[in-house]
């Protein structure tokens, strides 16, 4: 069964419809036992396709700009919608932007324990279904460092922690950043998404962004013009 077939459906969403359940039979009782488990189970395997969107990230998901920035304060949830955007486009759900399966992205964070260790990672593992995935692997640590997708998508991740030689003499479709990224790195990757006509987007605190960076950053809203589009949330 492919990712496409299975519907996101909540166990309360099945017992909003059925009414008062103390006059269901026993047979139909232990029924709905397993209709739950079974509910459960898709949504801890699936979690990706249970993901709902708050309007300002529908906003960021929307957009059809080759760059992005999503910016806003801690547990705002601009790191959540940006890995859910790579996630949709690497197994091939996304809503609103069609690329080409398989396809590469690269995902890179501030620093490896906690960038990428405890926020990537970490909903790599909620969201990620591993039933589409080929082979994961880790850095010495336990940090994610490559996902091999089922469908022959890949995703490799890096940090700025590492030599800017990491992210040269790489092509690929797409490119997240969690964190304003330093400027060599941003270009080696760039360069990498030539081949393919590739987007690259952010997810940023704007009082933290770098200072090539500061002319994206001052306005805040949705900006439509020109190439780029910036949402504050």
């Amino acid at each position: 069964m492919s990712i496409t077939d299975i519907q996101a459906v909540r166990f309360e969403d099945i017992i909003s419809g059925i009414g008062d359940i103390s006059l269901l039979g026993d047979d139909e009782l232990a029924r709905l036992c397993e209709v739950k488990e079974e509910l459960e189970a898709r949504e801890r395997d699936y979690g990706i396709l249970y993901y709902k969107a708050f309007p300002h990230q529908e906003l960021f998901h929307k957009s059809q700009k080759k760059v992005r920035m999503i910016g806003g304060g801690n547990q705002s949830g601009k790191s959540l919608c940006s890995t859910v955007e790579g996630m949709q486009l690497s197994l091939g759900i996304h809503p609103y932007r069609k690329m080409s399966i398989p396809n590469k992205g690269r995902v890179v964070a501030n620093d490896i324990k906690k960038g990428l260790g405890e926020i990537i990672s970490t909903l790599y593992s909620k969201f990620l279904p591993m039933s589409e995935v080929k082979r994961i692997k880790k850095y010495p640590g336990g940090e994610i460092s490559k996902v091999e997708y089922r469908n022959g998508s890949q995703v490799d991740f890096l940090t700025y922690e590492q030599d800017t030689k990491a992210f040269e003499g790489w092509t690929g479709n797409w490119v997240q950043w969690d964190e304003p990224m330093p400027r060599e790195k941003y270009i080696a990757s760039l360069r990498g998404l030539i081949r393919y006509k590739g987007i690259t987007w952010m997810a940023m605190t704007p009082l933290k962004s770098r200072g090539y960076m500061t002319r994206y950053t001052r306005k805040p809203g949705l900006v439509l013009t020109g190439p780029m589009c910036l949402i504050s949330i």
